[in-house]
């Protein structure tokens, strides 16, 4: 069940996108994915490079959740749309919130940041 995602453009092209979602500590003098104590590193459980690969939970209490990315071309870099999959039902909106926040944080706050920094 989709339960929140968000699509926005970042510089890089898709190609260099797929390659930090897919390995996102290959820059150690650049890190992106920085983690809370409640977070675990993701696995990638599926991918087509470039224009898609998903995330395993990044929650240990939410364990079937999934994030799955799709990857475009856009004319001013490529288009990264996030998609937050849960399978389990949230005790509230706010929780969805809360998620829907991180996510946003890592990927188009951090990730972004990689590259524009």
């Amino acid at each position: 069940m989709r339960a929140a995602g968000r699509s926005t453009l970042h510089a890089p092209p898709p190609h260099v996108l797929f390659d930090a979602l897919a390995h996102p500590g290959q820059d150690p003098n650049r890190p992106w994915l920085l983690l809370h104590p409640d977070e675990q590193q993701p696995d990638v459980i599926a991918a087509e490079e470039p224009t898609s690969l998903t995330w395993s939970s990044l929650w240990p209490e939410l364990p079937t959740a999934r994030i799955r990315f799709g990857l475009s071309d856009d004319p001013r870099g490529g288009r990264l749309t996030w998609t937050l999959l849960l399978h389990e039902p949230l005790s509230s909106a706010a929780e969805v919130r809360r998620l829907r926040y991180r996510i946003d944080q890592l990927v188009n706050g951090n990730l972004r940041d990689r590259f524009d920094g």
